[in-house]
């Protein structure tokens, strides 16, 4: 009954960081949010949401290298976690790597067809690739899965301006 009960306590706290790692996204304080994530890894080195709200920050904080290591990590534990190959091909496709990226980002969209960031990633893709009409319908349609990401509104006013759409950019 005593370990059940340390436990509860530990899951408890875990789910607690959590909730505060995401509150610090949605507020901008990346590196807050951070050491939330970090402190629950270091206890448990194989916490799935952990790792993915870690990687997230590392995007956020344009850290793509350490942001692909922990999404390889998840997706060493998990390859059917649609989010760690979001961050992954996201975290390649700004670090320059687009055709490796668009693969991951297909991956995720196949694993779950309303990722958000699997959907901005590939409007960035077609942006670069110059398919922009392609490019506006993806950022638009990742805003509305998640409008707490300004990344997404990003891309669609960049697309917008290349096409000469003005009012919409």
């Amino acid at each position: 009954a005593v370990a059940f009960f340390e436990e509860t306590l530990r899951d408890s706290a875990r789910d607690k960081l959590l909730r505060e790692g995401r509150k610090q996204i949605r507020k901008g304080h990346y590196e807050k949010a951070l050491k939330l994530y970090r402190e629950i890894i270091d206890k448990n080195a194989v916490d799935v949401q952990a790792r993915l709200g870690a990687s997230f920050a590392y995007l956020k904080l344009g850290d793509y290298v350490l942001c692909l290591d922990e999404a390889v990590e998840v997706l060493k534990l998990n390859k059917a976690s649609a989010r760690a190959h979001s961050l992954a091909g996201t975290s390649l496709l700004r670090s320059g790597f687009v055709g490796a990226a668009a693969g991951l980002l297909q991956q995720a969209l196949t694993l779950d067809p309303k990722d958000a960031l699997a959907y901005g990633g590939a409007a960035e893709v077609d942006y670069y690739e110059g398919r922009l009409r392609e490019s506006r319908q993806k950022a638009l349609y990742a805003h509305n899965l998640d409008r707490d990401e300004p990344d997404y509104i990003l891309t669609y006013a960049r697309a917008s301006s290349r096409v000469e759409d003005f009012k919409e950019a």
